[in-house]
């Protein structure tokens, strides 16, 4: 092997080659927890649900509510911030 080869072999060796930064790359993940802190009110229903057969659903988890509210289920499968 002449000195030149060895040299950039050496090269590509120390500094990374073609895969500098894929190498070094780390994946950094933000967890969001889906829960706020606090209760949903207790909610009694004694009636009938409408005829309707889709759920009214204003939230999915309590980040999508605004403040300090939190998504809480009611009766006939309706999700709302309370």
């Amino acid at each position: 092997m002449t000195s030149g080869t060895t040299l950039f072999l050496l090269l590509l060796l120390f500094c990374g080659g073609p895969t500098t930064g894929n190498a070094l790359q780390t994946v950094t993940e933000t967890y969001v927890p889906t829960v706020k802190p606090g209760e949903c009110p207790k909610v009694t229903f004694s009636g009938v649900c409408p005829d309707d057969p889709s759920p009214s659903k204003d939230c999915e988890s309590d980040f999508e509510c605004p403040g300090d509210q939190k998504c809480c289920p009611f009766p006939c499968d309706v999700m709302s911030c309370f």
